[in-house]
């Protein structure tokens, strides 16, 4: 079988991630930071419905109001003036879905505080 080594000794390591590809800027220290990082938040936020508000907080607003402006602006201002109607339309919408961030972030912050704080108190 092309699985095992010639001596018969099976799969290993260097068989299996032989053709890995690596990107710029990964590393070791990097995984282990994420890995690190994620068991922190895993510790620090027990309750994983607040955990779970922030991220959507965060991560919907990004991908629903910021992103897909950001986008427009980018194709609209190649044709035509950073003050034209369409491109400040653009610049709305832009500032509303940070402003909707900030306010969702913030929300959910507090709610992470404030169950830190319950559970204290128990």
């Amino acid at each position: 079988s092309h699985f095992t080594k010639q001596d018969g000794s099976g799969w290993c390591c260097g068989v299996l991630f032989q053709n890995r590809r690596t990107f710029q800027g990964d590393s070791p220290v990097l995984r282990a930071s994420l890995v690190l990082g994620t068991y922190l938040v895993a510790i620090l936020i027990p309750n994983v419905q607040e955990l779970i508000s922030l991220s959507g907080a965060f991560a919907g607003s990004s991908c629903a109001l910021i992103i897909p402006p950001l986008l427009e602006l980018r194709s609209i201002l190649e044709n035509h003036h950073r003050l034209s109607p369409m491109a400040v339309l653009r610049y709305m919408l832009l500032v509303i879905g940070v402003l909707f961030l900030i306010v969702g972030t913030a929300a959910s912050i507090r709610d992470i505080v404030k169950a830190f704080e319950e559970g204290g108190d128990q």
